[in-house]
């Protein structure tokens, strides 16, 4: 599936976002997205962004998501490795102050913003009670 997206208010457009969401192989299915802010918001404010992330088709748990996000005087990327009892992220800035910094979450289950909405909609309403 293949999404496009135009954000803004007022009949004006302030960003744009290209999303496809596919399933490369049996267990996982895969999105990828870019986007960023166009127009006279692009003047204001400059926002590129690239996501990728990786998901496991039967649990609904996400693999692993990379995510580049640049602006006008840095760019962050964000990997982050999903695994059964913990998650770990590394955050890396290029700017005059470069920096990089790890994080290990020790709990589970960990969901990403893709696998998080698709087992909200895998609920039944009511809790299981129709």
């Amino acid at each position: 599936m293949r999404l496009s997206y135009r954000f803004g208010w007022s009949g004006i457009q302030a960003a744009t976002a290209d999303i496809h969401f596919f399933s490369p192989t049996r267990n996982t299915f895969e999105v990828d997205a870019s986007g960023g802010t166009s127009g006279f918001s692009r003047t204001l404010f400059l926002l590129d962004l690239y996501h990728q992330a990786t998901e496991n088709k039967t649990t609904l748990m996400p693999i692993h998501f990379f995510q580049e996000e640049k602006y006008r005087q840095e760019t962050v990327k964000t990997n982050v490795d999903f695994e059964a009892d913990h998650v770990t992220g590394l955050r890396e800035k290029n700017t005059e102050r470069s920096s990089r910094q790890t994080n290990v979450f020790k709990f589970s289950p960990v969901f990403d913003l893709t696998t998080a909405l698709l087992w909200v909609r895998s609920q039944t309403a009511g809790g299981g009670r129709h």
